[in-house]
């Protein structure tokens, strides 16, 4: 298996491999669990949204839906665990300078911030939506 690196753009490539390292360490002979999960990594490497996080009121319950908000619970972390999140992130862009990295950030977060739900699930937007909102609205002011 392969380093990653946001440059390189294999990201999504390394995390598959990752999974799949996984699946044959751990005996996980279900091929189509391991190709639904394949498909779920890739999902969230590629979209991070359904059409249930860009329309108001509605929910999702299918897996890409927990498994998109596991992925964004960081957002609703509390803010000493956030802080090193935007650590690793800024080291993971390191290729960036300062003001690339900065304007770059800023606009991901914003989208975040401009579509109705960072969270599709029932469960996940009542108990983090807020939180997540307050975190990605204080990082941006960080990067101004």
């Amino acid at each position: 298996m392969k380093n990653s690196e946001p440059a390189s753009g294999d990201n999504v490539e390394a995390g598959v491999d990752k999974f799949k390292e996984f699946a044959q360490q751990a005996s996980l002979d279900q091929d189509s669990i391991v190709q639904e999960v394949v498909e779920l990594l890739q999902l969230a490497a590629t979209t991070n949204s359904t059409e249930e996080h860009k329309t108001e009121g509605a929910y999702g319950e299918e897996d890409k839906h927990y498994f998109i908000d596991i992925n964004f619970s960081i957002f609703a972390s509390d803010w000493e665990k956030y802080e090193e999140f935007m650590e690793r992130t800024r080291h993971e862009y390191g290729f960036l300078n300062d003001d690339q990295y900065k304007n770059l950030r800023r606009k991901i977060l914003q989208s975040f911030l401009q579509i109705p739900n960072i969270f599709a699930t029932k469960e996940f937007r009542s108990e983090y939506e807020q939180v997540a909102r307050e975190n990605i609205a204080k990082e941006i002011d960080t990067l101004s």
